[in-house]
Order: structure tokens, then sequence, then C-alpha cells
């Protein structure tokens, strides 16, 4: 993917997850720590995880791993969707999974979409709307991530990373940018190597 994509600030939200549906969804490409589902409820849109770039109708889920560049764009007028955002403080044992692999294929449909990970996104927005509650929110996000984790290939990052890594190398260029930086000063600041901060230039910011 060739397009450059902007780093999406998540840190002062002050929720642990973030759930909303609607229709007509366009997003440019962005990125963040946390982990982010998107389930397309009727209609049709083209979307975009790392490299790979689909149009997708009803009852697909785009599941984006933490640090993922990502976009949507709405085909056909009125496609519905459900979304969640899950910050890392949610995520449990998982976080550990989502930072080291990433998915052959991000997309879920037809039979590879469980029951289950529709119900718990359903539940997941009625919750919000009712009685916000930590423990159940937690509960429907693993049982999500149980089923996802079952039906898709899981790939070893050759570098994993840790998930506050891209975000501190942002608010570190957004603060210091009037200075003259190079490659070994800003990795000496952050505590990495060089070839490894390159390596999130490259493959995260795509710069």
């Amino acid at each position: 993917m060739s397009v450059r994509a902007y780093y999406e600030e998540r840190y002062n939200t002050g929720s642990e997850l973030q759930i909303s549906e609607g229709d007509s969804m366009v997003f440019p490409p962005h990125l963040h720590n946390d982990l982010e589902l998107f389930l397309v409820r009727d209609g049709s849109y083209q979307i975009t995880v790392g490299d790979t770039c689909r149009e997708v109708g009803e009852n697909t889920l785009a599941v984006i791993f933490p640090n993922t560049i990502h976009a949507y764009q709405c085909k056909v007028p009125g496609s519905g969707y459900i979304i969640a955002v899950c910050s890392p403080a949610l995520l449990g044992d998982a976080l550990s999974r989502l930072t080291r692999f990433r998915p052959a294929c991000p997309f879920l449909q037809g039979q590879d979409l469980h029951r289950d990970i529709v119900y718990a996104m359903q539940g997941l927005c009625e919750q919000s709307r009712t009685e916000p509650d930590r423990e159940i929110y937690r509960a429907l996000v693993r049982l999500i991530l149980a089923r996802c984790f079952s039906r898709m290939e899981l790939l070893p990052l050759q570098e994993p990373y840790t998930v506050d890594l891209t975000g501190n190398l942002v608010r570190y260029l957004s603060c210091n940018f009037q200075k003259p930086l190079s490659l070994d000063t800003v990795a000496r600041e952050l505590g990495v190597s060089k070839y490894h901060l390159s390596h999130i230039f490259s493959s995260r910011l795509h710069t």
C-alpha cells in the first residue's frame, strides 16, 4: 500500500471500549494501539487492512490488530456496520498474540464467521446502550477473539513490537520536530535499535 496513513491518538479517550453502529462509513488510512473489529451488517465496503484491500459484503468481519494501517470506504450508500475499538487494557492474555502475530487474511465471512461473533458484536452494542459493564465487555471481546483465532491463520511477526512503540515514536516526533533529529538520536531516546525504528517507519507509517 503506497498511501500514507496518520496515527490516531486514542490514549485520552477515557474508555476501554468504543462501539457504535451506523451506515455509510468512510475513513481514511490510519493506525492506533487498539484492536478494531468492523462488522459489515449489509451492503458493501472496500476495506484496507495492512497490505490487503478487499471489497466485502454482508456478514463480513474485518479484524484489525493493533498498529495496523486500515481504512474504510462505503461502496453502496446506506451500508450498515458495527465497529468496536478495544483498548489494550481490555484484551487480557490475547494482547500478546495480537502484538506478536498478524492474520494471513484479516477477513472472516461465510462459514468462517461464527454466529457467536455476530451475537457478541450485537451484545457489545446493546450493553453499551443500557448498562456499561467492563466484565461483560471483556467476556464478549474474549468470545470474539477466541472464535477469530480458531478460524484465522496467524503469521509471526519478524520483530514483535510493544503496543506503545509506534505511538511513542509519533508523540516524540510531534514534540521534537523542530530539533535536528537523526535515526540514531530518536532510536536512542526511545531505547530501541535504529534498525527496529527504521522498520517501524516503513512497515507501520509507510514513510
